[in-house]
Order: C-alpha cells, then sequence, then structure tokens
C-alpha cells in the first residue's frame, strides 16, 4: 500500500463518517382532471335524414378517411341530385355549444356499467352528479358496501378527481370483484342514493300487440341495471292531449295510451323521482327483445331504509304488546308487581 493509497483511504472512510444530508424537496401534487367537457350524441333519423353524411363528416375531421374520398361522394352525390349539407361543421358545431348545467356540486352518483379485475377492483361508469378524488370514501349501493377511492382514470388517462359528464374508471379498496354487478350505483357515503323496490310510474305503451294487465312481466332497464319488473296494479290513464287523468282505474292498458301504474322489482334497486334526478328515474320496458314502453318515475313506494323503519318498528310494537299482556296478567295474580317501561 502506497502513501497516496493510505490517504485516499482516510479520505474515503472520513467521507463515510459524515455523509451529506440531502434536503428533500416537498413535491406539491396539482390536482388535474381531464380538460375536456364529455357530451353524448345520438343520430336519430329517417332514411335519407342525414346520418351517413353527419358520420362521415365526423370520420373525416379524425382522420378516418381522406379528403380524396370525401369530395368523390360529394361528386356522386350532386350527380344524383341529392342535396348536401352546407352548414357548419359538426365538429366546431359541438364545441361551440354552451356548457351542459351539470350538477357537480350534487352529492356524487355514478351508475356501474362494468367491472373487471387489475390488481384490484375497478369499475367503470359515467359520473351523473358530483365529484370525486382520490382517497375520497364512497358506498357501492344497494349493498351498502363501504369502499374508498385509490385510482381514477378519465380519457385512459389518471387523474385526481372526476366530475359530471365523464365516462371514467375507479379503481376501489374494500371490495371484491365479484361483490359488484352492473346496476350498482357508486355514490356518495354521506348522503346515498335511494334504493326501492315498489315505485308508481307513468308509462307510455310504445309497441305492443295485445292489452298489459295487472300482473303483466317485462324487463325493466333503468340507468346501468336490468331488473324483472311485474306489475301490481293499474291507477289510472292520462290524457295524451290535456294530462288529465281518469277518475276509475283502468282493468287494462294497450298500444298508444298512457297510464299510471304500481310496479314491483324482482330484487331491490337504485332509483330516484324523475323530477328530482332525471338519469336515475326514466327507464324502458322490454319484452321478446323489443322495447313496448317508455317511463318515469313518480313515487318510490317504499325505499329501502323505510322498509327497516318500518320492520323496526313492528318487532318494537310486538314486544311492546307481548310485555303489555305478560304485566297484566301478573299484575291480576300479584298486584304489587311494579309497572313496566315500554319500549320507545
Amino acid at each position: 500500500i502506497t502513501p497516496e493509497d493510505e490517504e485516499a483511504e482516510d479520505e474515503f472512510v472520513e467521507g463515510e463518517a459524515t455523509p451529506k444530508v440531502s434536503k428533500k424537496k416537498i413535491v406539491k401534487v396539482e390536482e388535474n382532471r381531464s380538460k375536456r367537457e364529455h357530451v353524448n350524441v345520438v343520430f336519430i333519423g329517417h332514411v335519407d335524414a342525414g346520418k351517413s353524411t353527419i358520420g362521415g363528416q365526423i370520420m373525416s375531421l379524425t382522420g378516418m378517411v381522406d379528403k380524396r374520398t370525401l369530395e368523390k361522394y360529394e361528386r356522386e352525390a350532386r350527380e344524383k341530385s341529392v342535396q348536401w349539407y352546407r352548414g357548419p361543421a359538426f365538429i366546431p358545431f359541438i364545441d361551440e355549444l354552451p356548457s351542459l348545467n351539470r350538477k357537480s356540486d350534487g352529492p356524487f352518483i355514478m351508475p356501474i356499467v362494468d367491472k373487471y379485475k387489475d390488481m384490484g377492483t375497478v369499475v367503470m361508469g359515467k359520473v351523473e352528479s358530483g365529484l370525486a378524488r382520490k382517497g375520497k370514501n364512497l358506498l357501492v349501493m344497494p349493498n351498502r358496501t363501504q369502499v374508498a377511492v385509490d385510482q381514477l382514470f378519465s380519457d385512459d388517462f389518471e387523474v385526481t378527481s372526476v366530475g359530471p359528464g365523464e365516462n371514467v374508471k375507479i379503481k376501489l379498496k374494500g371490495i371484491e370483484e365479484e361483490d359488484v354487478s352492473p346496476g350498482f350505483v357508486l355514490c356518495d357515503a354521506t348522503n346515498p342514493i335511494k334504493t326501492g323496490k315498489i315505485f308508481d310510474a307513468q308509462v307510455v305503451i310504445l309497441e305492443h300487440k295485445s292489452i298489459i294487465c295487472a300482473g303483466y312481466s317485462a324487463v325493466m332497464h333503468i340507468h346501468c341495471a336490468a331488473e324483472e319488473v311485474t306489475v301490481k296494479a293499474l291507477i289510472c290513464l292520462v290524457d295524451k292531449k290535456s294530462g288529465d287523468k281518469s277518475k276509475t282505474r283502468p282493468r287494462f292498458v294497450k298500444q298508444d295510451q298512457v297510464a299510471i301504474m304500481r310496479i314491483e322489482c324482482s330484487g331491490m334497486i337504485c332509483l330516484k323521482q324523475f323530477k328530482l334526478f332525471p338519469q336515475m328515474g326514466r327507464f324502458t320496458l322490454r319484452d321478446e327483445n323489443k322495447t313496448i314502453a317508455i317511463g318515469k318515475v313518480l313515487k318510490v313506494v317504499a325505499f329501502h331504509c323505510d322498509f327497516e323503519n318500518s320492520i323496526a318498528r313492528q318487532t318494537r310494537d310486538n314486544t311492546n304488546a307481548t310485555l303489555s299482556s305478560y304485566f297484566t296478567k301478573t299484575q291480576a295474580v300479584h298486584p304489587h308487581t311494579p309497572h313496566t317501561v315500554l319500549l320507545h
């Protein structure tokens, strides 16, 4: 070992004894959300109404079809004397629409359309109301399972918060994938969505060959849920023009009629009155792969919490009646037995 080596060794040991302490910088996590407002568009129209033209315009603007192909179709349309659209382009028209009035300040509500397992339980759906942030505690209804938000994805990019109108993926803690079903609702823990089984609804019969009576069964599609339902009772008919309700209960309803009816679901579902929250209160009825009716929820007859309360009240009343009967008999035999304090 040379003196130079000893010197270097001493320097190395000395460096080990007094290590440099690096100051950790506090990184502030900025909240990021999808900057684009999400809009769902449905094209409705008869033959030659322009659905294909709009579709072609979207394909052109998004680079899915080249300009020469579009010009070719335009020439063919002129040769056939087909009217060619001269208005504003579709995408700029959508961009210039006024902002939609969505309930960002309301309780968080997201019907679950699908789920899968990826290092945890991931649920997919469209946010209908409120905001959700990473780490927030939520509920999965109707099972009332408490969960926590682990990750949020909008447009397949990870974000720290999501809001109304966005189609998102949310990774959850506290629930297994097999315990979630499409039609469940991820919602605010302090203000959860109501659940019910029996409700009154105004229903428009669109297409049905035979009459519909009490006892009729169909499949109801409401938000992301599909549930078998039964018509319990027909309450009244509603005049399409005046909105007047019939004073007598109808025995049946048929195609093109509007009726208010009481409907019972085969299981507990999440729903709301249409006038309070349209997205969670409108539905369709399907039978034999056809949409036979559309409707809106007017009143939920029994909420799940009301049902639990009624069971509790019934149990308490039965207990009080039993105790009262017992002590009445006891006092008849032993007059000095003290009175009981009934349950409240």
